[in-house]
């Protein structure tokens, strides 16, 4: 056995495995850091930069604004989403609700909204999941424009103002908004404050410098109603439909526009169980559109979704292969003495990845400073970020991406989400199973909000 493991010292295939492993994680986010100081200088293009006027014309293209928000048990949350949606600094807003089976308290609070004629609710007795309640919520809508918002959604006065503006292009069919985390009362949460200070930020910022989108946030994203229609709606089959409708958009020809300014406030996992489960969902999810969209994306029309394709399976197998050489490693160990300078190297490659990783966290911190200053009061969180939670991150990845690329979706995703005075509820997991047929009981109230 210490013959076979100085033969794989030796060999040349061994070094190029190691220093893919070691430097992976380095050059990605140094990749990233680069194209989203690159977006920054450039937008992209001039179209991209909302200005007063393109705000101003926007609204008066789009004078009515629909807003649609998916809830199932979200008694705690649901009442700030609506009264932020009805503070929006716009003409004309068309607010629907749509309850997909709460077994809560969220139709008792939204329903006196209802009854004044604020907003309009959508009572489903059945838990069919958020695709399908949100496809049900744009049939009604009145507007060309939907905002989609999660139940705990709280949109910054003149969001909707600064996404609106980029639909004076007539490509664009999605714009996505800039999530910051609210309720930072344990460690996971603060994690996931740096997390989207840092990866989705930065990340989005990069993706709009090469000119396509991994994923829109189905926290918060603005679309083009006729053209989501047409396409179908959200697919109630992905179990991550946000990141499945961005690569049908754009490999339909659309563009997909993240707008930094745009900023929504939002609620994140409190424990590591929760996280865990929603992580889970969401490795599995890219998985799905891999499976679904990925021989699309090769085609040389959609080559600028070549780089989004190429990081995504490099992630992936760096994830696999990690875990591949660990397993070796500690057999090595256990074994084969002369492992030092292994150890070593990979030491100092690991001490290299936490140092990038937290020069990432400052530079998506600087890059927002502008719209979120509060960001830097997470600064003694980055460290953590790269050391604990990236390993978590790469743990969901191991479990759950080999289903999503073998096993093929056949039923929807639902919401698996309990009481809020359920101790043991979990945080947005929806997964896939069996679904009753379609039922829905209208309850319709109001007109357009003013």
């Amino acid at each position: 056995m210490n013959d076979f493991f100085s033969v794989l010292r030796d060999y040349p295939v061994t070094t190029i495995i190691i220093a893919f492993l070691g430097t992976y994680p380095m050059c990605s986010a140094i990749q990233q850091m680069v194209t989203a100081w690159w977006y920054r200088r450039g937008r992209r293009a001039a179209w991209v930069l909302p200005t007063v006027d393109r705000e101003t014309e926007a609204m008066r293209r789009y004078p009515t604004l629909s807003v649609i928000i998916a809830a199932h048990n979200e008694e705690r949350t649901i009442e700030d989403a609506i009264s932020c949606v009805l503070n929006l600094d716009w003409p004309v807003v068309d607010l629907i609700v749509v309850d997909d089976g709460s077994s809560d308290d969220t139709v008792s609070i939204v329903r006196p909204y209802a009854l004044r004629g604020q907003l309009r609710l959508l009572r489903k007795p059945v838990n069919e999941g958020k695709a399908l309640a949100i496809n049900d919520g744009l049939v009604l809508a009145r507007g060309d424009l939907a905002l989609v918002l999660d139940a705990d959604g709280r949109p910054e006065r003149k969001a909707a103002r600064f996404m609106a503006a980029h639909f004076l292009m007539p490509r664009v069919a999605a714009v996505t908004g800039n999530p910051r985390v609210g309720n930072t009362r344990s460690i996971p949460a603060h994690l996931q404050a740096v997390e989207f200070s840092a990866s989705v930020a930065v990340q989005r910022r990069g993706d709009e410098a090469w000119g396509r989108l991994t994923t829109v946030s189905g926290l918060c994203v603005m679309l083009r109603r006729p053209v989501m229609v047409a396409l179908g709606g959200f697919d109630p089959l992905m179990v991550t439909e946000d990141i499945e409708l961005t690569w049908r958009l754009q490999i339909n020809g659309y563009e997909a526009v993240y707008e930094p300014a745009a900023l929504f406030g939002m609620e994140v996992p409190q424990t590591w169980r929760q996280l865990w489960h929603q992580r889970r969902r969401w490795a599995r999810g890219l998985a799905q559109v891999l499976r679904r969209h990925g021989w699309a994306a090769l085609h040389p029309s959609h080559r600028r979704m070549w780089p989004n394709l190429i990081l995504a399976w490099l992630s992936l197998i760096w994830v696999h292969a990690e875990a591949v050489a660990i397993l070796f490693g500690l057999i090595g160990w256990a074994i084969w003495t002369p492992v030092g300078e292994w150890v070593a190297v990979l030491a100092f490659m690991a001490a290299c990845t936490v140092v990038t990783g937290v020069a990432q966290v400052i530079t998506g911190m600087m890059l927002d400073r502008k719209v979120d200053p509060k960001l830097f009061r997470e600064v003694p969180w980055a460290a953590w970020y790269p050391a604990f939670y990236w390993m978590l991150m790469a743990l969901c990845v191991l479990r759950d991406t080999i289903p999503g690329l073998v096993v093929k979706p056949r039923s929807p995703a639902v919401w698996h989400i309990a009481r809020i005075d359920d101790p043991e509820r979990d945080w947005d997991d929806r997964a896939l199973g069996d679904d009753d047929e379609s039922l829905a009981d209208f309850l319709l109230a109001g007109s357009d909000q003013g």
